[in-house]
């Protein structure tokens, strides 16, 4: 109801995480090609854990939605901070 969103990207293997903060939030309709963009993802994301010993079947499983169930969400961007474990954690990232 704010339209305030955090949103928070992780990479399993690394760590390497960041997170976006916006406050003009909406919800939109995907655009073309989306869904095959969130295909390269799952994919994606499913080898990296691999690498970390997982069953690729547990990212597909982990990122599984019924197509017409996602949204798509646009924000301006007004705050990025590090998130990556350790002493940087926190910190500003530069806009």
């Amino acid at each position: 109801a704010s339209r305030s969103i955090a949103v928070v990207v992780s990479q399993p293997s690394s760590h390497r995480t960041i997170q976006l903060k916006g406050n003009d939030a909406v919800q939109e309709p995907l655009a073309s090609g989306d869904h095959e963009l969130i295909a390269r993802y799952v994919t994606a994301f499913s080898k990296d854990i691999g690498a970390l010993g997982h069953a690729p079947e547990l990212g597909h499983a982990l990122l599984w939605a019924e197509p017409a169930d996602v949204v798509a969400l646009s924000f301006s961007l007004s705050a990025a901070f590090n998130q990556t474990p350790g002493p940087r954690a926190g910190e500003p990232l530069g806009l």
